[in-house]
């Protein structure tokens, strides 16, 4: 709808000042960042909309200065990611379309899509060769999910690091983040892959699951206090997201269990902050795009992962004590005592010596 805009408001101009010469000086699209509501930035994105600007404007004889024409990463700071990408060109003077034929936000997709699989298949051929019989075929689909996730996965992570990170810090922080999601994800991959038969450990370590949890509760206090120019890091903190959800999911117990031993207060209340801000995030942008949903959605899971083994735990627990002084194969029922007529509490007879 942009360019029937755009046209409408110009002609809207000219009636409003009617002889005087109108320049439109800055326009342009962005080629990544955040979506501002409906308005999605992207390669192809910004293809269409300079193609059919161009168009209207020769029509209508526009004067007008496109922003701009070289990707200017030293406003991603102030901006954020999408501030610094409205070039024509890349960092790298690198023209992002032509003006005529198709156009794909990711060219190379399709290889590593191929790849991807490939990998996967290896992964799962050299899995099988070792392990028990009964655990080989289970150890060999779990490697051929790992390893096609980690190529897939890895290559939009890194696209998306490359467009999002500027300094030395940046480069830091987002980098601890994927690693502490990829740990996640191969220790929630081996435990899949060899199931325990006992009380197993959690198989997240602590300090990968609090770093994963305040991360992403950090993101979204940016996102609703001060959202205008932050990113919705979905691939960031994908495969985080995955093993925690993958391990509360196939060994609720465990992860409870730990969780109670070492006293996770601190992980319980990032969760809790989780969910409240993963109902406002989408909300905020009133549902118009799928980044901020999918946003919205990984930090409600996210919480959910870590609240609901949790909660399911310490019900069992307390029902554990009420029973604790309960004999092999007995159930301790509590019954009020009944008052009589008088209102005097009637204790049992004493049976006869």
């Amino acid at each position: 709808d942009v360019i029937e805009q755009v046209d409408r408001l110009y002609t809207e101009l000219q009636q409003r000042i009617p002889g005087k010469p109108l320049y439109i000086g800055e326009t342009g699209w962005p080629s990544a960042g955040r979506p501002r509501g409906p308005a999605i930035p992207g390669r192809v994105e910004q293809a269409r909309y300079l193609r059919e600007f161009t168009a209207l404007a020769a029509r209508r004889g526009f004067d007008f200065n496109v922003i701009e024409a070289f990707d200017q990463p030293w406003k991603i700071p102030h901006e954020g990611t999408v501030g610094g990408h409205w070039g024509l060109y890349d960092r790298d003077a690198r023209l992002k379309f032509a003006w005529t034929g198709p156009v794909v936000d990711a060219p190379e997709g399709q290889w590593i899509a191929a790849l991807a699989i490939v990998a996967g298949l290896l992964g799962a051929a050299a899995t099988a060769r070792v392990g028990r019989d009964g655990a080989r075929a289970r150890a060999a689909l779990v490697a051929f999910g790992f390893v096609a996730t980690l190529v897939a996965l890895g290559a939009r992570q890194w696209r998306y690091l490359f467009d999002a990170n500027v300094s030395f810090v940046d480069w830091a922080v987002t980098l601890m983040v994927c690693a502490a999601g990829w740990v996640a994800l191969a220790r929630a991959a081996r435990t899949l892959a060899t199931p325990a038969t006992g009380l197993a450990p959690d198989p997240i370590p602590r300090l990968v699951a609090l770093l994963l949890l305040a991360g992403a509760a950090y993101v979204d206090l940016g996102l609703v206090f001060a959202g205008r120019h932050r990113d919705f890091p979905v691939w960031l903190f994908a495969p985080g997201v995955l093993a925690v959800v993958v391990t509360s999911l196939g060994d609720p117990s465990s992860r409870a269990r730990a969780l109670r031993r070492r006293n996770g207060s601190d992980e319980l209340v990032l969760a809790s902050w989780l969910i409240v801000a993963g109902v406002l995030v989408p909300w905020m942008e009133r549902f118009a795009n799928l980044a901020s949903v999918g946003w919205g959605s990984a930090s409600v899971v996210l919480g959910l992962a870590v609240l609901l083994p949790w909660a399911a735990e310490a019900r069992e627990h307390h029902r554990a004590a009420d029973h604790a002084g309960a004999g092999p194969g007995e159930v301790v029922q509590h019954h009020p005592d009944d008052p009589d007529r008088d209102g005097r509490v009637s204790k049992p007879p004493r049976a006869p010596p």
